[in-house]
């Protein structure tokens, strides 16, 4: 059954109506579909969270997201290891998840042809992460970070503040008590 809800899923993931318009009940429907076929195909999904249409998951069963969390349009989830997304997140779109790296044990042999090691990725409560984010394998992110557009997240991030860059710095940090 899983199997079947994963290629429903797939199929539905194609049809997006989110910008036509006149097609709100529509795509509301459809969204409503997706997100039922994709628990049926292992994932954990809070209430009221969305995944976007063009999202690739690799697997459905490594994907859990929390209450009220919406994954942007065209992400890419290379989930080998599990990825965990916690309530009340954004995730613009074109992120990519990518919890699989090389390993590299012996430079004389192929770099590609040494294995690999998955990781998983940690995203906490509150979290902002803005268009074409690239966050790799093995990275924990705290809760109430923001992380602007383009930026590459090879790090854990444990101070919730703003962060940007290539690699990733942070820019500002806050307290999420303070009301900064």
């Amino acid at each position: 059954m899983k199997t079947v809800s994963l290629y429903i899923f797939l199929l539905l993931n194609f049809v997006n109506f989110q910008y036509v318009p006149n097609f709100r009940r529509l795509n509301v429907l459809m969204t409503t579909a997706r997100m039922f076929f994709l628990r049926g195909a292992g994932s954990r999904l809070g209430s009221s969270s969305i995944v976007r249409p063009k999202v690739l998951i690799v697997n459905a069963a490594n994907l859990e997201v929390g209450l009220n969390t919406i994954i942007g349009q065209n992400a890419k989830i290379m989930n080998f290891a599990s990825v965990v997304v916690g309530d009340n997140v954004e995730i613009g779109p074109n992120v990519t998840f990518q919890t699989n790296e090389h390993l590299i044990l012996d430079y004389q042999m192929p770099l590609g042809k040494q294995g690999v090691e998955f990781l998983s990725i940690v995203v906490g409560n509150g979290c902002y992460i803005g268009a074409d984010v690239t966050i790799l394998s093995g990275v924990h992110i705290s809760q109430n970070c923001l992380i602007g557009a383009k930026s590459l997240v090879n790090r854990n991030l444990t101070v919730p503040g703003l962060y940007a860059g290539c690699p990733v710095k942070l820019i500002k940090s806050y307290s999420s008590d303070n009301g900064e």
